[in-house]
Order: structure tokens, then sequence, then C-alpha cells
């Protein structure tokens, strides 16, 4: 609890100078928590995994893994 405790707290720092008394930047910080906090999930399930997270050509996050699919992998 004591990570997304440290993610809201940076989040909110971070957007400090915000009037959050309009609807819209609420929304707007909102979302910036929201994303903070998933990359941070990501980041967990990938080091789980015993993996390392990424991004591809288009900014999509990918998670590394050792583990192989496919027919090749059937023989390692």
């Amino acid at each position: 609890m004591d990570n997304i405790t440290h993610i809201v707290k940076v989040v909110l720092e971070e957007n400090a100078d915000c009037d959050l008394s309009q609807p819209a930047v609420r929304t707007f910080v909102a979302q910036r928590v929201a994303h903070r906090l998933l990359k941070g999930s990501l980041s967990q399930l990938a080091s789980l995994l015993g993996g390392t997270i990424g991004a591809d050509e288009d900014g999509s996050a990918v998670i590394y893994t050792d583990i192989l699919f496919g027919r090749e992998s059937l023989n390692k």
C-alpha cells in the first residue's frame, strides 16, 4: 500500500499548481494517477515473471521474459 500512496503523492506534487476545483483538471490529474499506477502494476508483474518491461515502436507496453512460444521452443 505504501507504493500506491507514494505514486499518488508524487503525481499530486507534480501537479500542485493545478486548480483542483475545476472538474476538467480533476479528471486530468486522476488520469495521470491511473496511468502511473498502471505502469507501476505492469512493472511489478514483469518483476514477478522474472522479466522486464519495455515499449514497442508504437509505445505500447511489452513485458519481456525468457519464456518462449512456438515450435522452436519445444526443443529447448
